[in-house]
């Protein structure tokens, strides 16, 4: 499972500065499942991400377009999409 909160320089949640928001933003997957998440990226030119798990690899792998594999373990892992522009931009795991 999976959730995210936008983040982000200027404080989004108040109204000001770029921001990213996930989708899905919560997610249950079987054992060795797939999800693909989607970044958007709003208030800055250039809306490319890199993706990164929390927990590190026990978490499973997530590739370069958000395309999430769950490995073999269960658990809860917290996706996690920064901007490579601003990489104080970021939406992260509530």
């Amino acid at each position: 499972m999976t959730s995210f909160s936008t983040y982000g320089v200027g404080r989004p949640d108040e109204g000001g500065g770029p921001s990213i928001t996930v989708q899905p933003p919560t997610i249950s997957l079987p054992l060795y499942g797939t999800v693909n998440f989607l970044a958007t990226v709003d208030g800055l030119e250039d809306d490319a991400v890199v993706w990164s798990i929390r927990e590190g690899e026990v978490g499973g792998r997530v590739r370069s377009g958000g395309l999430y594999n769950a490995w073999y373990s269960g658990g809860v892992f917290h996706i996690v999409a920064t901007s490579i522009a601003n990489p104080e931009v970021f939406a992260r795991p509530r």
